[in-house]
């Protein structure tokens, strides 16, 4: 099983700017939430909010009723981290997109796959989640080799326990048992 989990504000949806009190799915997010759920993947969202709160965000984002699975501030562990080890389970992909430095340390610590996506802060936003899609299947289907040649990635760096590689808007670091992304504006 393939299981993706989202952070809510800033990386799935992004504060409308003409009316603040409404929410909105960052570009290319839904397409990627029916590309996963056509190859049978499931999704779930994990965030520091309270549950009503994130309920209200989705339902003002129509998005509500998009995840299989939600995770909120109750959820959170002792440390007050999102919590990883409850939805880790062997032989399965688990991999976290988040926008803020901490969640990808989180998720490294807890030795799970992470993508980190650029935080949205202004109305001409232009980062689209196609690519975190197209780098999810690349990997979890194993045809990673031509989205590289398609990316032009190129090594930067190889050492005993990963390997580097850099392209025009992100780097991707790979370990034996899990991956980190970075995608820069």
């Amino acid at each position: 099983m393939v299981l993706v989990a989202f952070d809510l504000r800033g990386t799935a949806l992004v504060r409308d700017f003409d009316e603040l009190k409404s929410y909105a799915p960052r570009a290319g997010f839904m397409p990627m939430l029916k590309k996963q759920r056509k190859l049978k993947w499931q999704s779930a969202l994990m965030c520091e909010e309270e549950a009503a709160t994130a309920e209200k965000s989705l339902l003002l984002s129509g998005i509500a009723g998009s995840f299989h699975h939600h995770y909120y501030k109750h959820d959170l562990d002792r440390a007050r981290q999102k919590n990883f080890p409850a939805l880790k389970k062997k032989d399965d992909w688990l991999v976290f997109v988040g926008d803020k430095p901490k969640d990808s340390a989180v998720a490294a610590r807890h030795a799970v796959s992470a993508i980190r996506v650029p935080q949205f802060s202004h109305p001409k936003d232009k980062f689209d989640f196609s690519i975190v899609q197209e780098l999810l299947e690349a990997i979890i289907l194993r045809q990673f080799a031509e989205f590289r040649r398609e990316n032009r990635l190129r090594e930067i760096r190889s050492a005993k326990n990963f390997k580097e590689l850099g392209g025009e808007c992100f780097r991707l670091r790979v370990f034996p048992h899990r991956f980190e992304a970075h995608f820069t504006d």
